[in-house]
């Protein structure tokens, strides 16, 4: 059987290749190639190719004669070790990664793929038997030194993300504590005192507990914006329309202005809560700003060809106004934390509070979605937000997501 798998081996080569034409083609070979004799005490090398020379950085005649294990230095404490002297225990192939060491001392990291030669001395089909060892050696070591770097850059931002975390309660619970005290306090004395302060004093008592929500309302949008692309929920189909509707049913509107949805809006996929934020915030900014007695706000879609920004890897969606306009200067003010414009609104009242993030988490969660948001506005005449989404609904992922899979491709391709 042996004398005929041989034989087989033997017919796979042409006449013409003989040992010379063998030797210069395994040293030319781009990875390094060892022969051990497994006859031999210690399972000596006899033969190691040119590129073995060179990511060793020692001599042919410093290697011929010696076991492999020379190039551990020493360093026997690897698990790769241990599923080496398995596979030639059993005389299998295997591949393993291990810490081997050239001759300055430099570490290397080694992808060894080690196979079994098996031959019939005798030329009898009983006695086969193995032989020889070969091994196609590989420097991983740009690899392994990107995948550590990799690992240890998650394990950092993993850390930061926690720590995050922890600032991020900090900042729900015991600053807003001290905030809840002083409204109630403020309420109190306002309460208790009225008859001994003046107009002019519950004005001021009015514009505290203003301020104090406004506080409040900034710790909430912080967060909030602290959160998107850090804490993310399955990806689900979302029938658009059905939950334009559930948003402007529970949406506080005024009696002044009228939401309209556009039929047949098409479906969107992503995470239910960041899509139903964003339509949110912009319908908000819309009833907040509202200056006209007959407000009109519209919701809908440009369709391919129309002149927006519909193709086929993203929907152009637009939140369209009649209320104050914006100048042309505050275009990408706007989408800024903390920029919001000082306008009066809902038909001359200036009560509302504005903190100055809604628009930004807007941008952030359009972002996510690989799309992008801008607005059109004719002071007097109304604004126009438009903004796309993929229509995979495939978020970009959080940082680590993106930092791995980039360096995972880095690694693949480089």
């Amino acid at each position: 059987m042996s004398q005929n798998i041989d034989q087989e081996n033997e017919s796979t080569l042409s006449p013409a290749i003989g040992l010379p034409l063998i030797h210069q083609a395994t040293s030319a070979a781009g990875c390094g190639i060892t022969i051990v004799d497994c006859q031999q005490p210690d399972m000596p090398m006899i033969y190691a190719n040119q590129t073995f020379t060179q990511i060793t950085g020692y001599a042919v005649e410093e290697i011929l004669g010696k076991n492999c294990r020379f190039l551990q230095a020493g360093d026997q404490d690897q698990p790769g070790l241990a599923t080496l002297r398995e596979a030639i225990a059993e005389g299998k192939e295997c591949t393993v990664l291990l810490r081997n060491y050239r001759k300055d001392g430099a570490l290397f990291w080694n992808e060894l793929y080690l196979a079994p030669i098996y031959s019939d001395s005798e030329g009898q089909c009983s006695s086969r038997k193995l032989t020889h060892f070969i091994g196609i050696q590989n420097d991983v070591t740009a690899r392994v030194t990107l995948t550590q770097e990799r690992n240890d850059l998650v394990q950092r931002l993993q850390k930061v993300n926690r720590e995050l975390n922890d600032f991020a309660y900090i900042i729900s619970h015991d600053l807003k504590a001290p905030l809840r005290s002083i409204r109630m306090l403020s309420t109190w004395i306002k309460d208790d005192y009225k008859d001994n302060v003046d107009a002019e004093g519950q004005e001021l008592f009015d514009l505290l507990v203003q301020n104090v929500e406004k506080a409040g309302l900034l710790i909430d949008g912080v967060l909030d914006y602290s959160r998107i692309g850090r804490h993310r929920n399955p990806a689900q189909e979302l029938e658009t329309n059905a939950l334009l509707e559930e948003i402007v049913h529970l949406f506080p509107a005024p009696d002044a202005a009228s939401i309209s949805i556009a039929p047949n809006l098409p479906n969107l996929s992503g995470d239910p809560v960041r899509i139903s934020q964003l339509f949110q915030n912009l319908i908000d900014n819309a009833v907040r700003y509202m200056d006209k007695p007959n407000g009109e706000i519209t919701i809908g879609f440009m369709e391919e060809g129309s002149g927006g920004k519909t193709t086929s890897t993203h929907w152009h969606f637009y939140v369209q106004d009649n209320g104050p306009g914006i100048e042309e200067k505050y275009f990408k003010k706007i989408f800024q934390i903390f920029q919001a414009l000082q306008v009066n609104a809902n038909n001359g009242s200036s009560d509302h509070i504005s903190t100055g993030i809604g628009l930004t988490i807007a941008q952030k969660i359009v972002t996510l979605y690989d799309g992008e948001i801008w607005v059109e506005s004719i002071v007097g005449e109304g604004s126009t937000f438009h903004f796309t989404l993929r229509k995979a609904g495939e978020q970009q992922g959080d940082l680590l997501a993106q930092l791995s899979e980039g360096i995972d491709e880095f690694i693949v391709d480089g």
